[in-house]
């Protein structure tokens, strides 16, 4: 299966910080570029409207690999499964590796950041891949590209990223560069 990203990184969760530690960042940021950034709150806002019109197809299902209990464990990866980043980008490629017992490949690269949320990150030293990113989702299809092509038709930001893989490895990879992932805890 290949891995589309529907949205952005850390997106929700970088606007949180932004609004929370504004007389910090702006030492570092003009005032009206902290007002830029936040303009991305109507991309969430959109991209709630445009995923709860995806919900209402009958090839699109919401899943949350993070909840293994009884049946969803069952049933592994399946086309059209679409899973909320909760907990951040890494903490749900980990369980989608765990729902399907499966490795995964994904390029650092492809995975889509605003700008803003970048900044907020540098400046407060997080990773953008390990936040929680709620409104960006991940969707499984054994056609990422012409999915992705699809939504950007209807509207909808998503990416290619990756793909599953029968290995058990989880991999990030930046060009010939690779990375393993390690087990993400959210904080809480």
């Amino acid at each position: 299966m290949e891995i589309v990203m529907i949205g952005y990184a850390g997106l929700a969760e970088g606007l949180r910080m932004i609004r929370e530690n504004k007389d910090q960042l702006r030492k570092r940021y003009a005032e009206g570029y902290l007002r830029e950034m936040l303009e991305d709150e109507e991309i969430l806002r959109q991209m709630k409207e445009q995923v709860d019109g995806l919900l209402e197809t009958s090839d699109v299902r919401l899943r949350n690999p993070g909840d293994q209990a009884g049946e969803e464990e069952e049933r592994g990866l399946e086309e059209g499964m679409l899973v909320e980043l909760t907990d951040g980008l890494y903490a749900a490629l980990w369980n989608l590796g765990e729902m399907g017992k499966c490795g995964l490949t994904v390029e650092l690269s492809a995975i889509p950041l605003r700008q803003g949320t970048v900044e907020v990150c540098n400046e407060l030293d997080v990773n953008p891949y390990e936040i929680p990113s709620p409104g960006s989702f991940l969707y499984l299809s054994s056609n990422g590209y012409r999915k992705a092509l699809e939504f950007k038709e209807a509207g909808i930001p998503a990416f290619l990223i990756g793909t599953t893989t029968a290995e058990k490895a989880r991999v990030i990879t930046r060009g010939e560069e690779k990375r393993y992932m390690d087990k993400i805890r959210p904080e809480k």
